[in-house]
């Protein structure tokens, strides 16, 4: 999402913000390894808050990268539609044939020690290639095969995926394909095109296709991150609130990242009080210090705005208390920014 009160939330990330998009480590801390919702058909396991992050960072299974945060957000920054092309969608690890299953689980298993330092990232591309290409091999006849049983659609899905993810779009055509005809509810693949679409700048197909997505699965969190990003790229702040809304009552009301969705959508419509609401629960219901600490800024900012210095002072405070001892650059960048601010009026 694109930021509020002088790009204190960049776009790199819905809600990572200074901290994970220039360079502290918070991304490589473990920011794109959250949890979710999932999908009927197949099921994400990522945060949609931290998707662009995720991306980047690899901790989205199957993904393989070598462009820096930077790079991205000075193309998203040009032209904000180009961050969807960033985001990617996890393989299933639960469902398919017994191979395909041991094959994601490895393929997790690497991406979460990158995301964790505990391995460099050739070693990470290395590995991830290797098991990329068995995944690929140990399935290459199921998208072209016309019967579809319970495990080989599951694997045919997984194959579109790391296709959709690796940028192959002839062999995600080809399993895409196969699917469309057996998927029960079709979720996950209405989300897929509204991805694809939202790369190209399509934002109308993709609205649409993510309103279909959301009438088939309305619990599933991440069609309700990508409708709302998507409607704050169009400056549908109104709508964009509605679908935030919508998602705390089917998804869960105390998710987080509907929850700062909300703040964000009440902030660009200049109800602060309420923005500074929605940015509180966010607080309460998330862990990582780094998002917290953008988090209780974003609370600060909204009460600055409504002429409510004291609560303004008291967040901003609690912002820099949640950094703890170890982050004193941060810490510094925080005082320096929420100076510029305060001083604004």
């Amino acid at each position: 999402m694109l930021g509020a009160a002088g790009g204190w939330i960049t776009t790199v990330g819905s809600a990572v913000g200074m901290a994970a998009g220039y360079g502290s480590g918070a991304a490589a801390a473990g920011l794109a390894i959250l949890g979710g919702g999932t999908l009927a058909s197949g099921g994400f396991g990522m945060a949609g808050g931290a998707f662009v992050i995720a991306a980047l960072t690899g901790a989205a299974t199957g993904v393989i990268t070598d462009i820096s945060i930077s790079v991205a957000a000075d193309a998203i920054l040009k032209e904000p539609y180009r961050r969807y092309e960033y985001i990617k969608v996890p393989l299933i690890e639960k469902k398919g044939s017994k191979d395909v299953r041991n094959i994601v689980k490895e393929l997790k298993e690497v991406e979460e020690n990158f995301a964790k330092e505990k391995i460099g990232k050739e070693e990470f591309e290395n590995e991830t290639n290797r098991l990329s290409s068995e995944l690929i091999n140990k399935a290459s006849n199921v998208c072209e095969s016309k019967q579809k049983d319970k495990n080989s659609l599951f694997d045919a899905i997984n194959i579109a995926i790391l296709s959709y993810n690796k940028q192959d779009e002839e062999i995600q055509k080809l399993c895409w394909d196969s699917v469309w005809p057996h998927a029960k509810n079709g979720s996950f693949l209405n989300y897929l095109s509204a991805l694809n679409l939202l790369s190209e700048g399509q934002y109308e197909k993709a609205i649409k296709d993510l309103e279909t997505a959301v009438a088939k699965e309305p619990t599933a969190l991440q069609p309700y991150i990508l409708y709302i990003m998507s409607l704050n790229d169009l400056d549908e702040h109104k709508k964009s609130l509605k679908v935030a809304k919508d998602g705390l009552k089917n998804v869960s009301k105390k998710n987080y990242h509907l929850l700062f969705a909300a703040g964000n959508a009440s902030f660009y419509l200049k109800d602060y009080d309420s923005a500074a609401n929605y940015y509180e629960k966010a607080y309460n219901a998330i862990s990582e210090d780094m998002i917290k600490t953008d988090t209780a800024m974003m609370a600060a900012i909204s009460y600055h705005e409504a002429d409510d210095n004291k609560s303004a002072w008291k967040w901003y405070e609690r912002a820099l208390k949640t950094l703890g001892k170890n982050n004193e650059d941060y810490k510094a960048e925080i005082t320096r920014r929420w100076s510029d601010i305060t001083n604004e009026t």
